[in-house]
């Protein structure tokens, strides 16, 4: 009788313990799904995109870049030099920031570098949730690389345009909003 109440224990606290694993293993996939769904993670891995300054998927995320006409390496030094810095970090950008489409200033050394708009993806995570991506890195850049510019006064900046008040070849005129 002793042997075959044992026996039965076994079996339903191993059950019990099986049982106990299994909610927990779902409950924590269902918690790091949640916590994938939140826009900061987003956030958080575009500004790990600035920390390594991975150039080359900040600018294929920069909704202005149809308006770079020069060089793609002349391009990315001046990204490059407008995002450089030792200490990156994310805060809501509360004047652009809503429920659809949140937005982060990220900041190099606490000066503004970016604003990230996120957008919801059409495609669903794990347990239905939300997953977020970006739909624009405003870098606050406004590059004119041609000689197609005209200046009104040539006389005051004749180092940087030629004779007929257009921007020398090279010249970046790199305006910061």
């Amino acid at each position: 009788m002793k042997n075959k109440f044992w026996k039965i224990y076994g079996i339903i606290t191993g059950i019990a313990v099986t049982a106990c694993v299994a909610v927990l293993v779902v409950l924590w996939t269902f918690l790091a799904s949640y916590e994938k769904s939140q826009p900061e993670h987003t956030a958080k891995d575009v500004t790990d995109m600035f920390y390594n300054l991975d150039i080359d998927r900040i600018i294929s995320h920069y909704n202005n870049r149809s308006k770079f006409t020069d060089s793609h390496e002349v391009v990315k030094k001046a990204v490059r030099d407008h995002i450089m810095g030792s200490d990156y970090t994310y805060t809501k950008k509360m004047s652009k920031y809503t429920s659809d489409n949140p937005a982060y200033s990220i900041k190099a050394d606490g000066k503004e570098v970016a604003v990230l708009t996120l957008k919801k993806s059409d495609k669903r995570g794990m347990y239905n949730a939300i997953n977020w991506e970006i739909a624009d890195i405003d870098l606050g850049l406004h590059l004119n690389l041609t000689n197609e510019y005209p200046v009104s006064n040539s006389k005051d900046i004749d180092l940087l345009v030629d004779k007929n008040g257009k921007f020398k070849n090279g010249f970046i005129n790199l305006f910061l909003l």
